[in-house]
């Protein structure tokens, strides 16, 4: 099967390893053993196996050659000098380009770079979410001043401070909200319902009907009524009767052509649930498992790296056809993941591919080689 050689696994090892050689090393020239190169492409070799644990990391080192070949790395650290090396590595350095692009009609999301929540270097409170999402739409900019961008999030990030964060970055946005937290918005929603105006919509679905209530430029809230937003309501209700409701505020003009594809874009956000945290969780790259235990930054840097690993398999899923294939052979990603370690640990490849390629059509071991100790 051709496949698009940059959107491989081996193409995109590659594009790993070159941002890794791109990261100054810190260290003393004499206290070098192993090239930071080397150790941060083992790191990610071992969430792109999704190894259970540095453990079982560690033994496959001391067997397995495929590890220099198909990641390209000339020398593996043990766990010990792993855990040393990464935890000195500036987090600011390592990056991917945490959040995800998502798109309504697609299954695949392709994460961002986390931007972690610790404190800071001279600051006296902890860190926070909204202090994180600051220096995320900065790096965003810095890196894609003029990527177009919508930003989906819940209803935590409906607050004046945030959209206003928003609009400094050019970031167009569709934020949940909830009548709970959001009490002056819906009852000014009601009000302006009851003197007949807002717009009610309803359209027919497949299996379903969609219900609209929306309306332009209202105050979000009692101290920020010079902040207006347009405002969404929806209901999806199903023959049985079974209904889900959700609201949004938008700084999209709202019509009656466009609110259903509002509506698609708001309700996406559950992908970065469920295609990312719960694929990190549940498809074998053991998010919840420990392996972080280190003095500075090793915690954001092991973090970082299982989501370049997440990355590279997303954009494989989406783009690679060989990777596409295998993945629906086997049904599951934690199969094709149990598979591809069996043979990474039993035969030699020369490639990701190749090992893609013998699940898929199948292999045979012409000859057997039992190595004895002299």
């Amino acid at each position: 099967m051709k496949i698009q050689t940059r959107l491989s696994a081996s193409g995109l090892f590659e594009v790993v390893r070159t941002g890794f050689e791109k990261i100054i090393d810190g260290r003393a020239p004499e206290l070098i053993k192993i090239s930071l190169p080397d150790t941060l492409m083992s790191g990610f070799a071992l969430f792109s196996l999704k190894d259970p644990s540095l453990l079982a990391f560690d033994e496959r080192r001391k067997v397995d050659n495929n590890l220099q070949r198909i990641f390209g790395i000339e020398q593996v650290p043990c766990d010990t000098q792993m855990r040393t090396t990464l935890d000195e590595v500036e987090l600011a350095d390592v990056k991917v380009l945490g959040w995800a692009l998502v798109h309504p009609n697609l299954k695949e999301v392709i994460p961002l770079a986390p931007e972690m929540i610790i404190k800071q270097d001279g600051a006296d409170k902890n860190d926070c979410e909204r202090n994180a999402a600051k220096r995320f739409f900065e790096q965003l900019r810095h890196d894609h001043p003029h990527l177009p961008v919508i930003i989906i999030e819940d209803a935590l990030s409906s607050n004046a401070p945030h959209i206003r964060e928003l609009e400094k970055y050019d970031c167009r946005y569709i934020l949940g909200v909830k009548e709970g937290d959001h009490a002056f918005l819906f009852d000014w929603v009601a009000a302006a319902h009851q003197a007949g105006l807002t717009t009610d919509l309803e359209i027919s679905g497949v299996g379903m009907t969609h219900k609209f209530r929306f309306i332009n430029q209202v105050p979000l809230n009692q101290s920020n009524q010079y902040l207006l937003v347009n405002f969404i309501e929806y209901w999806e209700v199903r023959p049985d009767g079974k209904t889900q409701h959700f609201c949004w505020i938008t700084d999209f003009i709202v019509t009656g052509d466009n609110v259903f594809q509002l509506m698609r874009g708001g309700r996406s956000r559950w992908k970065i649930e469920n295609e990312t945290f719960n694929t990190l969780k549940n498809q074998g790259y053991h998010f919840e498992h420990n392996f972080w235990h280190g003095e500075k930054n090793l915690s954001g840097v092991f973090a970082t790296l299982m989501m370049l690993a997440f990355l590279v398999d997303q954009v494989q899923q989406a783009a690679c056809r060989l990777f596409q294939a295998v993945l629906k052979q086997e049904g599951s990603r934690r199969g094709l993941w149990d598979h591809v370690r069996a043979l990474f640990y039993a035969l030699d490849f020369d490639s990701m591919e190749d090992i893609y390629r013998a699940l898929l059509y199948g292999y045979k071991v012409t000859g057997l080689v039992i190595r004895t100790s002299s």
